[in-house]
C-alpha cells in the first residue's frame, strides 16, 4: 500500500472507530517523507486538517524496514514524561492516538508550530526558545542524576569509551582521551552520573504552542519531540552541545552552562570530555539504519564544539 494510502486508511479506521475526533473532519493535508535524510527506516508524516483548515494534528506512520520505531518513540516519550514529572514533563506532548495497523505502528499527534522559518522573528523565536531550554536542561540534570554504578556503569560508560578508543574514525587525540577516561574510571577519580538523555536535541526537534490553551500549564513554552533514541540512564552534556549547536548559541554561553552542570553533577571542566565522548561511543554502537557518514560528520562537530568550550574555560581560569 502507497503511504498516502496507509494514512488515509489509518485516519478512517481512527474515525470510525470513535477513538478521536478532532473537529468533525480529518483529511491529510500531504504526506512528507524527506529523502535528503538518506535514513531507510525513516517515518512518513501527514497533516490533519480541520473543516476550517486549521492544523490539528500530525500523524506518524513507521516503515516496513523499522515496522515498530514510531511504537519505540512513542513509548520512551512517556517514559520520560513521568520520570521527569508533572513540571519538567510538560513539554512532552501526549498522543491522541496510537496502535498497529497493517503491521505497522503509528501516533497521532496534537499539531503544535514550528519556529518561523526566516527573518527577524525566527531570531527572536530561537533566542526565547534557547534561553528557556536551558533552564529546562539544568533542571533535567538535578531531577534525574543517578551515579553510575553496576551494569549502568559498563554500559554508558565502560564499552562505549572501550569501544572509542579502539575506533580509528575517531582522532588519536579522542582516542587518547576515552583511554584517559577508562583510567580514570578504574582509579575513582572519576564518577560519573547518569541522566535523562534526548539523544537527537536539536532544533528541528522542538515545537512552540501553536494557541493559549497549548501555552496554558506549561511554563517553558515549547514542545521536545521524537524520542525514540532516548535513554532514561543516558549521558549528561551531550544534548546541551548539540542543541547549542544547533540553535547558534555563542561558545561563551554554552561554556557557563557547561560549568553549570559540572557543579549540578559534581565534576570538572575536563570530565566533559570522557562523558561526551561515551555518548558519541553509544550511538555509534547502536546506528541502526542511521548512516555512518552522518553520524562520523555530526560527532566531529559536536568534539569540535566541545573544544572550543574546553578553551574557553581555560581562557577564563587564566585572566
Amino acid at each position: 500500500m502507497e503511504p498516502a494510502d496507509l494514512h488515509h486508511s489509518i485516519l478512517t479506521e481512527l474515525r470510525r472507530s470513535g477513538s478521536v475526533e478532532i473537529d468533525g473532519t480529518m483529511a491529510a493535508s500531504f504526506i512528507a517523507n524527506d529523502p535528503r535524510k538518506e535514513v531507510a527506516d525513516a517515518t512518513t508524516k501527514s497533516f490533519i486538517k480541520d473543516k476550517q483548515g486549521n492544523l490539528v494534528a500530525v500523524l506518524l506512520v513507521s516503515n516496513s524496514v523499522n515496522p515498530f520505531l514510531v511504537e519505540r518513540s512513542v513509548s520512551r516519550a512517556m517514559a520520560a514524561r513521568q520520570v521527569l514529572g508533572p513540571d519538567l514533563g510538560r513539554v512532552i506532548l501526549e498522543p491522541l492516538a496510537d496502535g498497529t495497523f497493517q503491521g505497522l505502528t503509528y501516533v497521532l499527534w496534537p499539531a503544535q508550530r514550528n519556529l518561523a522559518p526566516r527573518g527577524v522573528m525566527r531570531l527572536v523565536e530561537r533566542r526565547g526558545l534557547a534561553a528557556r531550554v536551558r533552564i529546562w536542561l539544568r533542571k533535567i540534570a538535578k531531577h534525574t542524576r543517578v551515579p553510575a554504578t553496576g551494569d549502568d556503569l559498563t554500559r554508558a560508560y565502560l564499552r562505549p569509551l572501550e569501544a572509542v578508543s579502539e575506533d580509528r574514525r575517531f582522532s588519536a587525540e579522542i582516542r587518547q582521551r576515552s583511554r584517559t577516561g577508562l583510567s580514570r574510571l578504574s582509579t575513582g577519580e572519576w564518577r560519573p552520573f547518569v541522566i535523562l538523555e534526548h539523544n537527537d536535541l536539536w532544533l528541528g526537534n522542538f515545537l512552540l504552542p501553536r494557541d493559549r490553551a497549548a501555552r496554558k500549564g506549561n511554563p517553558y513554552r515549547f514542545f521536545v519531540i521524537d524520542w525514540a533514541g532516548a535513554a532514561i540512564q543516558g549521558h549528561p552534556f551531550y544534548d546541551l552541545l548539540r542543541f547549542g549547536l544547533s540553535a547558534g548559541i555563542p561558545t561563551r554561553i554554552v561554556a557557563e552552562e557547561v560549568l553549570s552542570h559540572c557543579r549540578i553533577l559534581e565534576c570538572q571542566p575536563h570530565d566533559v570530555a570522557p562523558y561526551l565522548i561515551a555518548s558519541l561511543g553509544t550511538i555509534g554502537m547502536n546506528l541502526e539504519h542511521f548512516p555512518e557518514h552522518r553520524y562520523v560528520e555530526m560527532s566531529n562537530a559536536v568534539i569540535e564544539q566541545m573544544n572550543a568550550i574546553l578553551d574557553s574555560l581555560k581562557r577564563q581560569r587564566s585572566v
